[in-house]
């Protein structure tokens, strides 16, 4: 996704670092408005500020949270769109749902494994999403990998780099 991004924002020149700064520290910001609303949603009642308060301040004080958000990291923004997936999930927005996931999991391959369980029970829960589903799946490691052969001419090159380091 980081790729995707600054290769549309790379006609804009010198303006494209501080744009994707603008969209990381946006996505870290989202995130702890997510955390807030969804905090105070599950818990309800009288108690949901508090709740949302300490989703909220909880995620704050998460080590490395303010300084990656701060510094341009796409955690802030995996957070956020990962918040997001849940808050449509609850409203019954699975399509959606789906689709954040997919987004997710293009900013990191821990996310796979989740989106792997919830495209299963997706697709068991709602044949008409059975497409959708199938597409995004095959969309993430294509995504994921296709940009480094298009790029250097070998698939592998990024996970030997860092195999080195």
């Amino acid at each position: 996704l980081p790729v995707l991004t600054t290769t549309v924002l790379a006609p804009l020149g010198d303006a494209a670092p501080a744009l994707w700064l603008l969209l990381a520290r946006a996505g870290g910001l989202l995130a702890l408005v997510l955390a807030f609303r969804l905090a105070a949603r599950l818990a309800g009642g009288a108690g949901r500020w508090f709740a949302g308060a300490v989703a909220a301040l909880g995620l704050l004080a998460t080590t490395g949270f303010l300084r990656g958000v701060a510094g341009g990291s796409s955690e802030g923004i995996l957070i956020a769109l990962l918040l997001l997936a849940l808050d449509r999930h609850l409203d019954g927005r699975r399509g959606q749902a789906f689709g954040l996931g997919v987004a997710a999991s293009l900013l990191r391959p821990e996310v796979w494994p989740f989106l792997a369980v919830y495209a299963i029970w997706l697709w068991r829960r709602d044949p008409g999403s059975r497409m959708p589903v199938a597409t995004g799946l095959m969309f993430v490691p294509v995504l994921w990998l296709a940009p480094e052969l298009w790029g250097s001419g070998d698939l592998l090159r990024s996970s030997e780099r860092a195999a080195s380091s």
